[in-house]
């Protein structure tokens, strides 16, 4: 079996882990959009249920080659004493991924190509893409006998398949990622400069109790930096959200919705550094954020996929990030998914037709739906609560020991 998998992101590699891993004869050819492997990406919340997925996907990966699990917790800083979440670079987990694909034989990478159509037989499915890079006008074309869209909020397939594109939440989001120098900032103490020196005003947030160094909600606008301990010496990251109106293009400093008598001396200064060592883009470029509701009628067609072709993670289901459950919503897509697919080879149920492929993408599909529906749900209520300071505590609990057991 030959499947096609559209997007190299978190849900993209994990499927090729997990599909390379599980299934007997099964070759991956994964295409991205960008053209290398460079770092890139900010903070990622990897929750206790997409552990619990990650585990039981990477089961019978060679460890000789990388222990995810035991890279992660080296690199990871815990969220909360209460349970085992991560945070971590974005960027870790998808080199982690690749490492595990770049050892085996089953996968190949095309990278710099975009998917503009795709055409789906009883024969299998070809798609078509065409290079990302300016004055490349090669066009590749790929059959496989499955598609899955793990191409983004975004994402073509989803386009191809002629479902809803994705909304606009109401928000607005800037990150960023800065690099403290410490020696800078030890020198500056020393000669007693350390009140007006960015370094030395952001260092002491670096080993702050917890994964978050600061949070602090002005209007309907909120502010958050995020540390790394030991784990990543002298980064922080961090994310501006607002619901107050942006400028049509995006381009506004975050400086313009926090004053001193809202936000206070002691976290003024901290935010006068934050401007002082972040990038010009970072702290002017507004992302709008979008998410992708579940289709009205999901209970019965499930994500939206038809034939060959399914999708997983954000490009189904991009949620509101207010739990860190983006990656581990995808994680859990791509268990399921492998869970059905193993069982059917292991009972020697054949999938050789478009009839039986399509038949298993849907079971796969309309598995999630219940549990996706109510996280999507959940997760907008605590974002859109977060903006008002509202959170039910014994609500959020419940949710969470439901949520965090896993699938």
């Amino acid at each position: 079996m030959q499947i096609i998998i559209v997007g190299g992101g978190i849900a993209g590699l994990a499927a090729a882990v997990g599909l390379t891993i599980k299934l007997k004869d099964c070759t991956v050819i994964l295409v991205e959009k960008r053209s290398n492997w460079a770092e890139q990406g900010s903070t990622l919340g990897l929750a206790p249920n997409g552990r619990v997925a990650l585990r039981e996907l990477i089961a019978g990966a060679a460890t000789d080659v990388v222990d995810l699990n035991a890279l992660l917790q080296e690199n990871g800083v815990p969220i909360s004493s209460e349970h085992d979440g991560l945070m971590l670079g974005w960027w870790q987990l998808r080199d982690g991924l690749l490492d595990i694909l770049r050892a085996s034989d089953q996968i190949t990478f095309h990278l710099g190509y975009v998917l503009q159509s795709m055409e789906d037989t009883e024969e299998g499915v070809t798609a078509t893409f065409s290079s990302s890079e300016e004055n490349n006008d090669e066009i590749l074309h790929i059959k496989g006998d499955i598609l899955l869209g793990a191409d983004g909020v975004n994402s073509m397939t989803r386009k191809c398949l002629g479902l809803p594109p994705a909304e606009f939440s109401g928000t607005h989001v800037w990150r960023g990622k800065m690099l403290v120098d410490l020696e800078e900032a030890a020198a500056s103490k020393k000669s007693g400069d350390d009140n007006n020196n960015p370094h030395a005003i952001l260092e002491p947030l670096l080993l702050k109790d917890g994964a978050a160094s600061m949070f602090k909600l002005v209007g309907q606008t909120h502010v958050a930096i995020f540390n790394y301990h030991t784990k990543l010496p002298g980064v922080l990251t961090w994310v501006v959200a607002t619901k107050d109106t942006v400028n049509e293009d995006g381009w506004v400093h975050i400086q313009d919705f926090f004053s001193k008598e809202a936000v206070g001396d002691d976290d003024m200064k901290i935010l006068e550094a934050l401007y002082e060592v972040s990038t010009t883009r970072e702290l002017n470029h507004a992302m709008k954020l979008q998410t992708i509701p579940m289709l009205e009628n999901c209970e019965t067609e499930g994500y939206g996929g038809h034939g060959r072709v399914s999708l997983i993670g954000d490009a189904c289901h991009a949620l509101r990030p207010a739990s860190g459950q983006g990656a581990s919503m995808a994680l859990e897509d791509v268990l399921v998914l492998c869970r059905i697919f193993e069982k059917k080879q292991k009972n020697g149920e054949e999938m050789n037709c478009r009839n039986d492929i399509e038949a298993a993408l849907k079971e796969y599909e309309t598995a999630r739906i219940e549990r996706v529906k109510r996280v999507w749900d959940y997760e907008w209520k605590v974002a859109e609560g977060s903006y008002k300071g509202e959170r039910d505590q014994d609500e959020f609990t419940l949710y969470k020991d439901w949520l965090y057991a896993g699938i």
